[in-house]
């Protein structure tokens, strides 16, 4: 998928799925459907939190700490206040953060989340009955946002407790585990997918790989999408902060780790069986791939 087809029609097309023998497809359904029953009866969050200017939806490490803090940081230019002062912990909010943090008068509340949003969200009668504020959501490919998760989360941690990272990638599809895998992936993917489907134009989509050959445009794109035309030096101000240097350079030294070394992070790949594993999982249960390559 080209960056110019992000956003459009053709891009949220239900992906076709492959069904093949595999001695546990019951139970994967039947837990499939126990947490996509859960997700869309209990998770309002985004309806709660309307009154925000606009919402960062974005799955798991895909990049969402990097991405809001070059858009705080071109907010910080834009209405002239102070950018935030590190790029991790606490201080990483000061602009763009939970939607229940305080807004900064004068200045557009963004709102970040990681949430899966119920199966109405994409009712055309819920947006005629609720002012629903525009949201942006980001993906980066669900192979690297695994390998990411282990290094950061599983990976010689107690959190891991010595789990594999085959028998990581192959998950729980009941979600049981404390750190996001592949069948949380799936549900973030396929319910965000029927929104962006339903409503193209309240709804923006971001690919990680799409924004990271371009930060200043992708950021100037998010800021139109809320309604905010950036000036040239507000972009600079996002460019500027957008190489992993800049990132690492500004981290909270009191806060927990939260980029990975590099020899840490390339010396965890998905093998050939790693793939095939992900690949059957996704085929049989993802409606949505978003142009990335996984069938």
């Amino acid at each position: 998928m080209q960056a110019g087809e992000i956003g459009s029609a053709q891009g949220f097309r239900p992906a076709p799925r492959r069904r093949t023998g595999y001695n546990g497809l019951a139970r994967e359904d039947l837990a499939a459907a126990w947490t996509n029953f859960k997700a869309d009866t209990g998770n309002f969050h985004m309806l709660h939190y309307r009154h925000v200017d606009g919402f960062f939806v974005s799955a798991k490490n895909s990049g969402t700490q990097w991405f809001t803090f070059m858009l705080s940081h071109a907010l910080a230019e834009q209405y002239g206040i102070k950018p935030p002062a590190f790029s991790s912990g606490p201080g990483r909010d000061a602009i763009i953060g939970p939607a229940k943090q305080k807004p900064i008068p004068g200045i557009p509340k963004i709102a970040v989340s990681h949430t899966i949003p119920f199966a109405m969200f994409s009712w055309r009668l819920m947006h005629l009955l609720f002012d629903i504020p525009r949201t942006v959501v980001l993906v980066r490919d669900i192979r690297h946002a695994l390998e990411s998760i282990y290094v950061k989360w599983l990976n010689d941690l107690p959190a891991g407790k010595g789990l594999s990272l085959t028998d990581y990638v192959e998950g729980d599809p009941w979600q049981r585990r404390e750190h996001a895998d592949i069948w949380w992936s799936i549900q973030f993917f396929n319910h965000w997918g029927d929104v962006l489907a339903a409503r193209p134009g309240q709804n923006m989509l971001i690919r990680y790989e799409d924004a990271i050959e371009a930060p200043g445009e992708w950021v100037d794109k998010v800021a139109r999408h809320y309604g905010i035309v950036l000036t040239p030096a507000a972009i600079a101000a996002a460019e500027a902060v957008s190489t992993r240097e800049a990132v690492r350079a500004r981290l909270d030294p009191t806060a927990p780790k939260a980029v990975s070394d590099e020899d840490e992070r390339a010396s965890i790949r998905l093998s050939a069986k790693e793939e095939e594993i992900l690949r059957r999982i996704l085929s049989r249960h993802l409606r949505y791939d978003f142009g990335y390559d996984f069938f």
